[in-house]
C-alpha cells in the first residue's frame, strides 16, 4: 500500500471517530444547525449521518479522481482531520451542556 493511501485511511478513521463522538453527544439535545434539526428542533441522527456520508463521499471521489495525487490527498487528509477535531470539540461542548442541564 502506498503511504498516502495509509495516511488517507487513518484520516478517514479519525473523521468517523470524531463524527461518532459528536453524534452520540448530540442525541436528545436542541440543535442550532437547521440541517441537523428534526421537526421538534432537536438533533436528527439520520440527517447528521446522511450529510456526513455525502461529505465524505465527495472528498473520497475527488481524491480518487486525482489518483491519490500528493496535493489532493494531503488537502483531503487535512480537511478530514480538521473536521474530526471540530467534531470532537463539539462533543465536549455538548457533554458540558448536558452536565450543566443536569444540575
Amino acid at each position: 500500500m502506498e503511504p498516502l493511501v495509509i495516511i488517507y485511511a487513518i484520516s478517514s478513521a479519525l473523521f468517523w471517530i470524531g463524527c461518532g463522538f459528536d453524534a452520540v453527544s448530540s442525541v436528545g439535545q436542541l440543535e442550532k444547525t437547521p440541517w441537523y434539526q428534526n421537526s421538534q428542533k432537536r438533533f436528527s441522527m439520520g440527517k447528521y449521518v446522511i450529510i456526513h456520508v455525502i461529505a465524505y463521499a465527495v472528498v473520497t471521489v475527488v481524491v480518487k479522481l486525482f489518483d491519490f495525487d500528493e496535493v489532493t490527498t494531503v488537502s483531503a487528509c487535512i480537511s478530514l482531520v480538521g473536521m474530526a477535531v471540530w467534531s470532537y470539540l463539539q462533543s465536549r461542548k455538548n457533554n458540558a451542556l448536558k452536565k450543566a442541564q443536569a444540575r
